[in-house]
């Protein structure tokens, strides 16, 4: 009876510690993200959260990429945060997939900026000297563009009424 009992306690123990284990290799480190001058945004299109917008209609690869966030008050609003890539921002380059997980620790997604909030994710941007955008429907195979991106003036991070 004593040998079941035990056995049974040290799997749970196992059990446990592994978990701990992932726990602790999934989390991001936020002073990490914080103190880096370079960040990289997954994004990945969806209908109410993610939008990516033409903007240039000559330019087939310059694009709006709206963020957006409902901040809870007295009346509920939502507000957009938009990065975007045209002439003026034009680096892009193309990267093997083993870049996502060199570059782990500093690629933030919409789930990493809704945790945060909008007003903590529009401080986040704003600090960085770099912008780059990882569009999901950019994958090719064994690669992936990266496309540097800019804020624009702070007007357009606006409440929509």
């Amino acid at each position: 009876m004593q040998k079941f009992i035990l056995v049974k306690i040290k799997k749970y123990y196992l059990f446990a510690v592994i978990l701990c284990f992932q726990i602790n290799t999934s989390a991001q480190n936020f002073e990490k993200i914080q103190n880096s001058d370079t960040l990289y945004i997954y994004f990945k299109k969806d209908n109410g959260n993610q939008i990516k917008g033409l903007n240039n209609i000559i330019n087939k690869d310059n694009y709006d990429y709206y963020f957006y966030f409902s901040v809870e008050s007295t009346t509920a609003k939502q507000y957009y945060m938009l990065v975007n890539h045209y002439l003026i921002s034009p680096e892009v380059r193309w990267e093997k997939k083993s870049f996502l997980k060199k570059k782990k620790d500093i690629i933030v997604d919409y789930g990493f900026l809704k945790k945060l909030g909008y007003g903590q994710s529009e401080l986040l941007l704003l600090k960085k000297k770099k912008l780059y955008i990882i569009d999901h429907d950019n994958f090719c195979h064994s690669r992936i563009k990266i496309a540097e991106v800019k804020i624009p003036d702070r007007s357009n991070f606006a409440p929509i009424e």
